[in-house]
């Protein structure tokens, strides 16, 4: 019996789901500082190069997606490749803030290895040395050949910025990462369908005002069916 019911409780949310899509259609919406963001009016451009560009307006704020293609699939922010990138813009009564997912210099969130070295064993919390920043430690795998095949962040110290390239301590020393993005400026876009006249996805993200040294945090964001010019 719990069954049958919990089945047809799904089965009413599924319905209205899909009614509230419909009404949402077209729709630009996210949970921006833990409050609502919905545009009351919406555009998409692609250039002739490829690059889209989406744009919301609403009375609670601006915002704006840059994208390097139409191309199905994520794209990560924050990166040292800014063809992908996003801005969150508002006025209230004491200040303008306007947001971005450029380049800052903060504690580190996403890295990559960039080479494995000699000489490593797999261990947790080791040191690096280089790149802007100080205290970025790591947590390392490494093969029966000493050579390191996947690094995680453990602790991310702090003022390092996309681009850094860093040296993981160990016996030679030769292994290194690259700073993907820092905690103030990171996200994903991912574009999940493309027609050649809509375009629809979602998106996150953590941006930040450098001139009132605050940052805006994204989740649940997604654009449905946008028409593209």
């Amino acid at each position: 019996m719990k069954k049958v019911i919990f089945l047809f409780a799904s089965a009413i949310a599924l319905i209205s789901c899909e009614k509230n899509v419909e009404f949402n259609n077209p729709a630009f919406q996210a949970q921006i500082n833990g409050s609502l963001w919905k545009s009351s009016t919406m555009s998409a451009t692609k250039s002739a190069t490829g690059q889209v560009v989406l744009k919301g307006v609403s009375a609670t704020g601006n915002l704006q997606i840059n994208l390097n293609s139409s191309a199905l699939g994520a794209r990560t922010l924050g990166t040292i490749n800014t063809s992908n990138f996003v801005s969150y813009s508002f006025a209230n009564d004491t200040a303008n803030f306007d947001y971005t997912t450029g380049i800052t210099f903060a504690p580190v969130n996403n890295i990559s290895l960039f080479s494995g070295g000699t000489g490593y064993t797999t261990s947790s919390l080791v040191a690096t040395t280089g790149g802007s920043g100080l205290g970025l430690k790591v947590d390392i795998v490494a093969n029966a050949s000493g050579v390191i095949t996947s690094v995680l962040v453990n602790s991310p110290g702090t003022n390092y910025r996309a681009g850094d390239l860093v040296n993981i301590v160990g016996l030679n020393s030769n292994a290194s990462i690259i700073i993907q993005n820092v905690t103030k400026s990171n996200g994903e876009v991912t574009i999940t369908e493309y027609d050649g006249a809509t375009i629809s996805g979602n998106f996150k993200f953590t941006a930040f005002d450098a001139g009132n040294n605050q940052t805006a945090a994204c989740r649940d964001g997604v654009f449905y069916k946008v028409p593209v010019n």
